[in-house]
């Protein structure tokens, strides 16, 4: 999935392209994304909390059928939601682990897109010893 971004106050509305892919329409400054710039921008944010990595892509897909992958994202209506998969550090405390991660993905994706982030869930799905 790619996305075209730009300037919010510029948008002027979102569709869908002939090829599936989700795109923004702006008078100016347009920029295509790919997942891949989603998933580093999400790498980036969560390797900066301590104790806390992207897990590994299709790791879970064994237990859970259907997660494919570490980053899973969508746009609605004009929103980033963005589902995740981490790693966190043995002892570490879950619940606060699970926030900082959503507080500093939601913030630097949010920033680096200019997109509001309305969702950043986390799913827990290793320990590192």
């Amino acid at each position: 999935m790619s996305f075209v971004t730009g300037p919010h106050e510029d948008r002027i509305g979102w569709g869908v392209l002939s090829t599936g892919h989700i795109a923004s329409t702006f008078a100016t400054d347009l920029a295509l994304l790919s997942d891949e710039a989603v998933v580093s921008m999400v790498r980036g944010a969560v390797s900066s909390i301590e104790g806390a990595r992207l897990d590994r892509p299709g790791r879970i897909a064994r237990v859970l059928p259907g997660r494919g992958a570490a980053v899973e994202w969508r746009l609605e209506h004009g929103s980033l939601l963005l589902d995740l998969d981490v790693a966190v550090a043995y002892g570490s405390v879950l619940p606060d682990i699970a926030r900082r991660v959503r507080e500093q993905v939601a913030a630097d994706v949010g920033a680096m897109t200019g997109l509001r982030v309305v969702a950043v869930d986390v799913t827990v799905t290793g320990l590192d010893a």
